[in-house]
């Protein structure tokens, strides 16, 4: 079986290409369906307001609009020859589209530009031009595009230049305010103020007041539960407080969330303010497992392996600690060892145990050096790497199969 390596985690201001595209298609949905927007020619500044529903019409109808110069109508035209619905059409005609999206731009569309960065970042085939890309954002904000200033935050929270850092926080406090992009914009803007992966904005008293605001909007975002938890937690905003702690995970955990699945698992297989209960700490470890979250994979793999709060699964376990070293886990590298070891893998292995040990050690797995001892004597420097040169073939073939990163 061979394993492609995911991502464990999305740099803050740096989405997937498919995580933007849908972000981004869902604006541009919104904008289709119903918005109202603000259109601004190179003679006159002159505003429309407008509830249009543009979604249904046909492309003669479109076209009929477009002769007049109705910008929604050439944005409109430029999205559908790149998406259907919010996913990629299976013929796009990049370069049409690319026209008719910034004619509706130079227009003063509100949502063109979220679309056409990405053909100035260099994925839709186009050579990637950072210059034309921000002077895009730039402007489209200053014309008061609430998409533009998210995009903007996006892409500049985290420079290291300063004035322009400062622009995209003061430009994502803009959109957090915005009532079409606003649900996009608080999720950032938290992560921003509670200084997740920077510090530059951090502010966790303000942090703690907007994810509460956040989930007061959007009762089933599971994220800004999720964040609501480990703040109160850790008392990062404020006090501590262990009943809200324990009320946000769960809403997010009931919302789909894999990290509060697999955090209230463990509540409930330790006993924390809870009856300790193994059936129910498994049900919640494997929703989390089944969505690929790393700690929930190990667990679920673990309770298999001895018979926690399920049967002994030996096969679901082998393949849980799999899926978790395809996803970069020097942990779940040292159980497929343990397990090659002990002959609970399909086949009993000494070389592919010591090759993944080595593997798990070299990945910086605490537990790696005390298996190495007590499987093969491995005790100093010498003893390593005479195993280490024994099984170099096993290595290769363990490295391929989970693309392991070392």
């Amino acid at each position: 079986m061979s394993f492609k390596r995911e991502a464990l985690e999305v740099k803050f201001a740096v989405l997937s290409l498919d995580r933007r595209l849908t972000q981004i298609a869902k604006l541009a949905c919104l904008t289709i369906s119903l918005l109202t927007f603000t259109l601004i020619s190179d003679a006159t500044a002159w505003s429309q307001s407008a509830n249009l529903d543009y979604s249904e019409l046909t492309e003669v109808e479109l076209q009929s609009l477009a002769e007049t110069g109705d910008m929604h109508a050439i944005f409109t035209q430029g999205y559908n020859l790149i998406f259907e619905g919010i996913n990629i059409r299976p013929d796009p005609d990049f370069t049409k589209a690319k026209r008719l999206l910034e004619r509706a731009n130079e227009g003063g569309h509100e949502t063109a530009n979220s679309i056409l960065l990405l053909y100035y970042e260099g994925e839709f085939g186009d050579a990637p031009d950072p210059e034309k890309m921000e002077s895009l954002l730039t402007n489209s904000a200053k014309r008061g595009s609430a998409v533009a200033k998210l995009n903007y935050a996006y892409r500049f929270i985290q420079s290291d230049d300063t004035d322009k850092s400062d622009q995209a926080f003061k430009h994502l406090l803009s959109a957090a305010v915005d009532d079409v992009v606003k649900e996009t914009a608080y999720p950032l803007l938290i992560e921003t103020l509670y200084g997740i992966y920077f510090d530059t904005h951090k502010n966790l008293t303000l942090a703690r007041q907007k994810a509460l605001t956040c989930s007061e909007l959007w009762p089933e975002n599971q994220f800004c539960h999720f964040i609501l938890g480990r703040d109160f937690e850790n008392g990062w905003g404020g006090d501590v407080d262990m009943t809200k702690r324990d009320f946000h995970f769960m809403k997010a955990a009931e919302l789909g969330d894999s990290r509060a699945q697999w955090t209230i698992g463990m509540q409930y297989l330790n006993g924390d303010r809870v009856e300790a209960n193994e059936e129910t700490a498994y049900s919640w470890v494997k929703k989390s497992a089944d969505q690929e979250h790393l700690n929930g994979l190990i667990s679920f793999a673990v309770m298999n392996a001895v018979g926690q709060g399920t049967k002994v699964d030996k096969a679901a376990a082998f393949t849980a600690y799999e899926t978790a070293a395809a996803l970069g886990s020097g942990h779940a590298i040292r159980g497929l060892g343990s397990m090659y070891c002990s002959g609970e893998a399909p086949k009993k292995d000494m070389n592919l145990c010591a090759a993944a040990l080595i593997l798990a050690y070299q990945m910086r797995d605490d537990q790696a050096p005390k298996l190495l001892n007590n499987f093969f004597d491995v005790t100093d420097q010498a003893s390593f790497d005479a195993l280490k040169n024994k099984t170099a073939p096993a290595r290769a073939t363990l490295i391929s199969r989970y693309d392991i990163q070392l």
